[in-house]
C-alpha cells in the first residue's frame, strides 16, 4: 500500500511538474513539498511496520545530508547574503532530498523503473508536440 502511495506520487510529480512551467510558482512548489512530505511518511510507516531501515551511510545520501546541514549551517551563523531567499532554497533542497531517499530506497523492480520512465518519455514527447 505504501509502495504504491509513494510511487502514485512520484508520478505524478513527474507528470505535473513540466505543466506546471518549471514549477517555479508558489502553488507547484508547495505541491512538490507536499508530496515529498506524504512520500517521506508513508516511507518511514513501511519502514517502522517492516523493521526495514535505511543507512545513511550509503555515500548518496550522506552526500545529501551533508550538504543540507551545510545550508543550515549558513543560516544558523548568518553566512548568508540573504536569509529569506537561502530558507527558501533550504526548503526546497530538503524537499529534493526526501524525494532522493525515498526512491532510493523504493524504487527496485524494472517493473517500477519502466513505469517512471515510460512517464518521463510520455511527457518529454507531449511537451515536444503540444509547446512547440
Amino acid at each position: 500500500m505504501c509502495d504504491f502511495l509513494i510511487e502514485c506520487l512520484l508520478l505524478l510529480l513527474l507528470a505535473a511538474m513540466p505543466l506546471a512551467s518549471g514549477a517555479v510558482g508558489p502553488w507547484s512548489i508547495a505541491l512538490i513539498e507536499c508530496s515529498a512530505a506524504l512520500m517521506f511518511l508513508s516511507w518511514i510507516f513501511k519502514s517502522t511496520a517492516g523493521n526495514k531501515y535505511a543507512s545513511a551511510s550509503q555515500p548518496l545520501i550522506l552526500s545529501v545530508l551533508l550538504f543540507i546541514v551545510y545550508i543550515t549551517a549558513q543560516l544558523l551563523f548568518s553566512a548568508t547574503a540573504y536569509f529569506y531567499a537561502t530558507r527558501a532554497e533550504l526548503l526546497k533542497v530538503v524537499s529534493y532530498a526526501l524525494i532522493f531517499i525515498v526512491v532510493f530506497n523504493t524504487v527496485k523492480t524494472k517493473r517500477q523503473f519502466d513505469r517512471i520512465i515510460f512517464v518521463i518519455i510520455t511527457m518529454g514527447f507531449m511537451m515536444s508536440i503540444f509547446f512547440l
